[in-house]
């Protein structure tokens, strides 16, 4: 029996872990403070991991910009020269006066 309630309280202990994961994965962009934004070599953008592009990136440093939020910058292949796509990044975070780490 106690090896039952042990087991119990661990498989619940684990599901409320899960559950609050989800709760973060669902929050409200427009509460987000923090987006982490990565080019790639090729040019193409990612926004939390999600393909995106400049007009959706525009519109959530926006949102950002209003929460005093910041962003996390990453560029795959930093010692080359960047593409296109980086530098008009650069230039919205810029242009939204916004907080980077690269």
């Amino acid at each position: 029996m106690r090896l039952l309630s042990l087991l119990f309280v661990c498989t619940m202990v684990v599901l409320a872990g899960c559950s609050s994961g989800k709760e973060k994965a669902t929050q409200d962009a427009s509460q987000q403070r923090m987006l982490r934004i990565s080019v790639l070599a090729s040019g193409d953008l990612l926004a939390d991991g999600e393909s995106t592009d400049l007009g959706a990136i525009r519109e959530r440093l926006a949102k950002l910009a209003k929460n005093d939020g910041m962003v996390l910058y990453y560029r795959e292949g930093a010692e080359g020269n960047p593409p296109e796509s980086a530098m008009r990044v650069m230039e919205l975070i810029v242009e939204y006066e916004l907080p980077i780490s690269l």
